[in-house]
């Protein structure tokens, strides 16, 4: 049952109960009166309580439809407003997962990074040693070979010399007893001196001799200022040996020439043997290019120069 009818019941008894205690009163106020105008105030009363009642009814019931739409605005409102809440932190909660994945990938991405980048220095200081290990096998294999090529050069000229030697020596005549005994003499003398020369490095101490890149790297200097007389017959053949004797600044302080079996069958020979000369006090060539540290090993020295060869001794 709902208020509004309980209300209404309430009403009408309270009505009724007010008819029925004013109802003598009433009689006795009226009793000079007509009968029939007693009912009609009784009546009239009955209908002004009535609508009065009514009117109190429809009242309690606009307040009670007013206060149900208050509450529900309220309710909605709340609704509304929880609603938004939720909301609100629900899309807080999804910007903080969304903030919270990208920082997670930019990590990743990151370390992808780095690892690929130390991946890379790895790489390049790998490719950087293997590189640095095959130019030093190259140039092992290099001089390996440029060594094995000077050794074969070296026996090819000496081979060359010996037979020249032996086919000299087998093809002499007793008119040439004397040149060879000149000779003889020379080739005596050149020894004398390679022994007088080792002797000096022998007793240098901790001083060694002249390695075989020195002894290149000063050929290869004279050669630039040696001009021999290149197209002179017999020229290839024509080896001058020269005896000098060192100042320790590396120039010449004293030279003698070793002679050679050329000296009287090849007229060049003096040609060749005054270029050897000058190629020794050539200024482009002098001073000497020695190390100074050894100086006790070059001071006394044989150089030879040899137009195939430029081999000193």
């Amino acid at each position: 049952m709902s208020r509004s009818l309980i209300a209404s019941l309430i009403l009408h008894g309270l009505i009724i109960l007010l008819v029925v205690v004013q109802l003598p009163h009433c009689s006795r106020k009226l009793d000079f009166q007509d009968p029939g105008v007693v009912v009609e105030v009784i009546e009239d009363n009955s209908e002004e309580l009535k609508r009065i009642a009514e009117k109190k009814a429809a009242e309690k019931r606009a307040a009670a439809r007013k206060l149900a739409a208050k509450k529900a605005a309220e309710k909605r409102a709340a609704a509304k407003k929880l609603a938004a809440q939720k909301a609100a932190q629900a899309k807080a909660l999804a910007a903080k997962r969304a903030a919270e994945a990208k920082a997670a990938a930019a990590k990743k991405a990151a370390q992808v990074k780095a690892a690929a980048v130390k991946a890379a220095a790895v790489k390049k200081a790998a490719d950087a040693k293997a590189a640095q290990q095959k130019a030093i096998a190259d140039k092992a294999a290099a001089a390996k070979k440029a060594a094995q090529v000077k050794a074969a050069a070296d026996k090819k000229a000496a081979d060359a010399k010996a037979a020249q030697q032996k086919a000299l020596l087998k093809n002499k005549d007793p008119s040439k007893d004397k040149k060879d005994d000149d000779f003889d003499d020379i080739a005596k003398a050149i020894q004398a001196a390679k022994d007088k020369q080792k002797l000096a490095a022998a007793k240098s101490g901790s001083e060694s001799a002249l390695t075989a890149a020195e002894h290149k790297k000063l050929m290869d200097s004279l050669q630039r200022c040696w001009n021999y007389p290149v197209g002179a017959k017999g020229a290839d053949d024509m080896r001058v040996q020269v005896e000098v004797e060192m100042n320790p600044d590396r120039t010449v302080k004293s030279y003698k020439t070793m002679g050679s079996m050329f000296a009287s069958s090849n007229p060049f020979y003096r040609a060749a043997e005054e270029s050897a000369i000058r190629t020794l006090s050539n200024p482009e060539c002098s001073p000497l290019d020695l190390p100074p540290m050894k100086y006790n090993v070059w001071k006394h020295m044989i150089i030879e120069f040899d137009p195939s060869l430029m081999v000193g001794s």
